[in-house]
């Protein structure tokens, strides 16, 4: 230790020979029992000779940190929340992971190894997501979209009449599908409802079981084909249950499958604990086999007139 005097002010030197403070050293220094007291706000600093100097902590330069009380004039370029290197973003409360971020983006919450882009995990029923405000709805689109050309759809519920669709009441769940896709590239706006995996083409793909399409302001239903052309189309056997007894026509079918109603008014009302009206082609057949059994019969007669044995 050097002890000098320059300019009738005292110097101490610790390791050095020529001391250029009140206290000039060239090693480690450590002070310990030093009182904590959070509520100064100036702080020691050191210039490039390594002399130390106070500033207000207020002054320091804070372009590379985020403020709790939030931020401005930042680049997103260059100031940003997250990682540079090939780790996961991990938000925690109570010390516990709720939301993840993976290196390639995906979102997990409460979900640390998310595999979609949005993954949400809750051990509650029906807790995962709810949206909620003026006609809330999920919307699909097409990111290559164009204004003349889009494929978009929603899925919403409508809290005023006439949301959505103009004849919406408020309470229903509407699905629609609104594109306007060219109609040469193949694009259509139908619903289509699907079921199972189609194994046989080797990918992932269901089975089309209904589809919803709607032409010249019509809606239409398909059931087994992809193209309806009335109202209601199917191309398999129809069934109906417990149909209660009337009066009315009969429907018929042409040769192109179309149901009309035929001219031929149906038999009348049945008591409901007496047998079903028997249709036309049941009739028909009925009145061949009376008329056969009358033909037996007269044969027979003439026979036993003629004193023929049977």
């Amino acid at each position: 230790m050097r002890l000098t005097q320059v300019n009738n002010k005292g110097r101490v030197g610790i390791g050095v020979t020529v001391p250029l403070a009140q206290l000039h050293t060239n090693a480690d220094v450590m002070f310990t029992g030093i009182t904590n007291n959070n509520s100064l706000s100036n702080v020691l600093v050191q210039d490039n000779a390594g002399q130390i100097f106070w500033r207000a902590a207020s002054t320091l330069s804070t372009s590379n940190n985020w403020s709790l009380g939030g931020n401005s004039s930042t680049d997103p370029l260059t100031q940003f929340l997250g990682t540079n290197d090939n780790t996961s973003l991990v938000i925690k409360t109570n010390a516990t992971e709720r939301m993840t971020i993976t290196a390639n983006g995906n979102i997990g919450l409460n979900n640390n190894n998310p595999i979609f882009k949005l993954e949400i995990a809750s051990a509650t029923q029906n807790n995962h997501l709810r949206l909620s405000g003026n006609s809330p709805a999920i919307v699909l689109v097409d990111g290559n979209n164009t204004p003349t050309q889009f494929n978009a759809g929603d899925l919403g519920i409508a809290t005023f009449p006439t949301a959505f669709v103009p004849t919406s009441k408020v309470g229903d769940l509407v699905l629609r599908n609104y594109g306007n896709g060219a109609v040469s590239s193949g694009a259509s706006s139908d619903l289509v409802l699907a079921a199972g995996r189609n194994y046989s083409s080797g990918n992932n793909n269901s089975v089309e079981i209904m589809r919803l399409s709607q032409v010249a302001g019509k809606g239409k239903v398909g059931i087994g084909t992809t193209a309806p052309t009335a109202q209601l189309h199917t191309t398999d056997s129809i069934r109906f249950e417990n149909l209660p007894n009337g009066t009315g026509t009969y429907l018929v079918i042409d040769a192109d499958g179309y149901i009309w109603k035929s001219t031929t008014t149906a038999p009348a009302k049945m008591a409901s604990s007496g047998p079903a009206p028997i249709e036309k082609s049941q009739m028909e057949i009925l009145l061949l086999e009376v008329a056969k059994l009358r033909s037996e019969l007269e044969e027979i007669k003439a026979k036993l007139l003629a004193g023929q044995t049977l």
